[in-house]
């Protein structure tokens, strides 16, 4: 543990200094240790979720084969910005903007009210600044889209409780948390979904 500690050291070794370099397989190979990697350089990205509610139910996406989150539902999302020099403060990001956005990507009238919650992140070589609007559609009609936006296999309508169970990246499970937590668990029919 001393020699690990001490001398065989990943980002410098000191095989010269060794007391057992002789029976070192890669010391007597060539193969001494170059220092560590550089470490992975992260790239900001700042990202828009949608939380479109109507009459207690959630509208969610589920992403096709080939896409960050293949196979698991989620609110849709927009990219604001990748690699910002400043990410503003959610107060400052304009309704209008998000709503005229999030309107071509769900092909249904919706309107964003306000700034639910805003999470950050690691994945992979991201570090995601997620802000969540909460939006709604006019009436108690639960649109249908006439189109999905790329990378997106299904829609539909979940009742906030299915919301709940299905399987969901863990930044959209921290969504429907926060949400369970402010509004309370709803007393409407799990199953009614379109």
């Amino acid at each position: 543990m001393d020699l690990g500690h001490d001398v065989c050291l990943p980002s410098q070794p000191r095989c010269t200094h060794c007391p057992i370099a002789k029976f070192c397989r890669a010391f007597q190979n060539g193969h001494i240790p170059s220092p560590a990697r550089d470490k992975t350089v992260f790239t900001t990205r700042h990202e828009v979720a949608l939380l479109i509610e109507c009459d207690h139910h959630l509208w969610m996406v589920r992403y096709a084969a080939g896409s960050r989150w293949a196979g698991l539902w989620d609110f849709p999302r927009l990219i604001l910005a990748e690699n910002p020099a400043h990410v503003p403060p959610p107060a400052t990001i304009g309704l209008a903007g998000i709503t005229q956005a999030a309107r071509a990507a769900c092909s249904f009238p919706l309107t964003v009210v306000e700034h639910f919650l805003r999470l950050r992140y690691p994945i992979t070589r991201y570090r995601v600044v997620l802000d969540v609007f909460l939006a709604k559609v006019p009436g108690q009609i639960r649109y249908n889209p006439t189109s999905l936006p790329a990378g997106v296999e299904e829609s539909r309508w979940f009742h906030v409780r299915q919301a709940q169970r299905l399987p969901v990246p863990s930044s959209t499970r921290r969504v429907l948390n926060t949400w369970f937590d402010r509004y309370g668990k709803p007393n409407h029919k799990e199953n009614e979904t379109l």
